[in-house]
């Protein structure tokens, strides 16, 4: 049974489309015959060929479809030997009325006298009884699925030796009998038919057991058949209140909805691929359904005595308006699935409408407001994000699959990636939205390279605000801390002094002397906190001689400092002041907290860079301890020069690299 199956998925994508596009032709055929010979002819024919046309087109077409994707389920193979069953019975029915080569034509009317009857049979009984999943309820259905098709077997069989003259309707025939005809059948000939339903309504008691017992997935799985099936006997009562013109197309169009729901039933969760060809099956119908009411509203217009000239006046005037109307409906159900893939000149207009807005407020926007939501809005695509180092600026729906990322460059430069999901049914992307994707990725990568630019600026504001109130409060804690306790401690030795002045010369004096070697110790440090308002001139000394300076002030603690300075070659006032802060809170910080021994400063160029390393051998940066305001203003300097400051902690000790972009050093970037 496996190898049957595999052999019939290999089959299925060259059969399926042969054997649907036959059932088509057969309707079509037909269609054309009966438009061209009128309305008296065809009621002498066969009454009901309007039911046949709708069911070799819309049954066969559903039928050809699910056997491309479902190979396995009956019901499309079932559904598309129906149109063919059908088809082939109204065009031999056709063709002996238009006179067939002698003898040939008997037996082409007893051909059509009960093809058409398993057609129908077979898709009320069997089929039926095998929805959705293809499967029958439980093993104890077999029995009624072998007397289902007994009861077809036996019922074509007695229509097809039953008199012509005995039928209902009776064969307009031309004197012509049945080749096969057993008259002693006649009696029973109406035993068929009713079999036929009895076998149908086991059939819809199988399917009602199934929405009985079916829970969540499985029932929704149902309703499509149950509403295809509410809106065709709601289609079929309409025929009645319908003209008598439309009627038969009415009664015939009833099938449509049920025929829908058994396919989306039979579909769903196995639409992987089938999107395109699904779109391309809406469209077709949708054609057919055109080209049968522009002719019927030809026919309507020019009156109801239709006689062939009038018909084939119809069938013209639909063929020329048929290439238009297909481009239209194609259109249509291309934007439905794909969105505005095929116009890149919508896309773009649309996308450049939301880049207008990028200074907008909208939530989850900052600064790129709404872009992805206007990619899967146009492309009618599930999901769309874009992120800039792995965070998430923009984003609409849900993954679905696997998303294809794209880079986004920007003059040479990563700024983001664009990650986007495939359809449903669609394995990867295509290459149409592959196309409308490389259009727009050069407008979106500015944009990203935009918002970066001014997260960066307000970052650096935030900084710049965070490292002045830093100062303020370094400023506030020195004074406070050094400063005025010293001159508290000098006004009160200066009160002292001049109480001994008169009694004690000596001690006065050498009172004095120390409270003089106070107030200069005030002065150093007046001098030590107003140089660290600012860095030193750099006008009448290089860069190397001011990091010497810092070095060497250092030096006097516990920490053994050594310093490798390369020469950098000029650099702008921006990026020295940068490293010089860097470096002077750097050894501030392995002097205070860090208990190391020794501590190396290290600066150079190289690769387009310049690079100062401050590294130490102390007890590092605890998991509980965060940078000071210090270093996150300087990462916050850095950052606004376009370089970056990193931090690297372990228990050997830390490491503090400064890097800048020479163009930024050479004067190039913001100071």
């Amino acid at each position: 049974m496996s190898q049957w199956v595999a052999r019939l998925r290999r089959a299925a994508p060259y059969l399926a489309p042969v054997a649907g596009a036959g059932s088509v032709a057969l309707g079509v055929a037909a269609l054309a015959v009966h438009g061209i010979q009128g309305p008296d002819w065809s009621a002498d024919v066969d009454p009901f060929w309007h039911t046949v046309v709708v069911w070799c087109v819309v049954v066969g077409g559903v039928g050809a479809l699910l056997a491309r994707f479902r190979p396995e389920h009956p019901f499309g193979w079932l559904a598309v030997l129906a149109g063919w069953l059908l088809g082939s019975s109204e065009v031999a029915l056709v063709v002996a009325a238009l006179s067939g080569p002698p003898g040939v034509d008997r037996w082409l009317l007893w051909l059509g006298s009960w093809l058409w009857l398993p057609g129908y049979a077979l898709l009320a009984t069997v089929a039926l009884t095998l929805l959705p999943d293809g499967r029958l309820p439980s093993p104890r259905w077999r029995p009624v699925l072998v007397a289902q098709t007994v009861v077809v077997v036996v019922a074509t069989a007695l229509e097809a030796v039953t008199p012509w003259e005995r039928l209902d309707p009776p064969m307009r025939t031309s004197g012509l009998t049945n080749p096969l005809e057993v008259a002693a059948v006649a009696g029973v000939r109406s035993a068929g038919p009713a079999l036929v339903a009895a076998a149908a309504l086991v059939a819809v008691s199988a399917l009602l057991l199934r929405v009985r017992s079916a829970r969540g997935a499985d029932r929704w799985r149902l309703l499509p058949i149950a509403v295809g099936a509410a809106l065709a006997v709601a289609v079929a009562l309409s025929a009645a209140a319908a003209p008598d013109s439309w009627g038969p197309w009415v009664a015939a169009t009833s099938v449509v909805p049920l025929v829908a729901g058994i396919g989306l039933a039979v579909l769903q969760g196995e639409l992987v691929g089938a999107d395109a060809a699904i779109g391309r099956s809406v469209a077709y119908a949708a054609l057919t359904a055109v080209v049968v009411a522009g002719y019927l509203a030809v026919v309507g217009a020019v009156g109801a005595s239709v006689g062939g000239p009038t018909a084939l006046l119809a069938i013209v005037l639909v063929g020329v308006t048929l290439h238009p109307a297909q481009q239209l409906v194609q259109r249509q159900v291309n934007r439905l699935l794909y969105g505005r893939r095929d116009d890149p000149t919508q896309v773009l207009a649309a996308f450049g409408q939301r880049l207008e807005g990028m200074g907008s407020a909208e939530p989850g926007g900052e600064g790129l407001p709404g872009l992805a939501h206007t990619l899967a809005d146009t492309l009618r695509l599930p999901y769309v994000a874009v992120t800039v180092n792995d965070e998430v600026v923009s984003r609409a729906g849900s993954p679905a699959g696997v998303a294809v990322s794209e880079r986004l460059v920007h003059r040479g430069e990563d700024v983001g990636e664009l990650h986007v999901s495939p359809r449903r049914g669609e394995p990867t992307l295509s290459a149409a939205d592959r196309r409308v994707l490389a259009g727009l990725r050069p407008a979106l990568a500015a944009a990203v390279h935009s918002l970066r630019m001014t997260r960066d600026v307000v970052r650096s504001r935030a900084a710049i605000a965070e490292a002045r109130d830093a100062e303020r409060e370094r400023l506030r804690r020195d004074l406070h801390d050094d400063v005025g306790p010293t001159l508290a401690a000098l006004v009160m030795q200066l009160d002292l002094a001049r109480e001994q002045v008169a009694a004690d010369p000596a001690a006065a004096e050498a009172l004095l002397d120390r409270i003089k070697e106070g107030v200069t110790g005030v002065v150093d440090s007046t001098r030590r906190i107003a140089h660290d308002l600012g860095p030193r001139d750099l006008d009448d000394a290089d860069l190397r001689a001011a990091l010497t300076e810092v070095v060497d002030r250092f030096s006097a603690g516990p920490v053994l400092i050594s310093a490798d300075l390369a020469d950098t070659g000029p650099l702008s006032e921006g990026a020295e002041t940068a490293i010089l802060r860097a470096t002077a809170e750097a050894l501030a910080n392995v002097v205070r907290h860090s208990g190391a021994q020794t501590c190396r400063v290290a600066l150079g160029r190289e690769n387009g860079q310049v690079t100062l390393t401050v590294s130490d051998d102390g007890i590092g940066i605890t998991g509980a301890e965060t940078p000071g305001l210090g270093l996150r203003s300087l990462r916050a300097r850095a950052e606004q020069l376009g370089g970056r400051c990193d931090i690297a902690s372990s228990g050997a000790g830390t490491t503090v690299t400064l890097r800048l972009p020479a163009h930024a050093a050479d004067g190039g970037g913001p100071a």
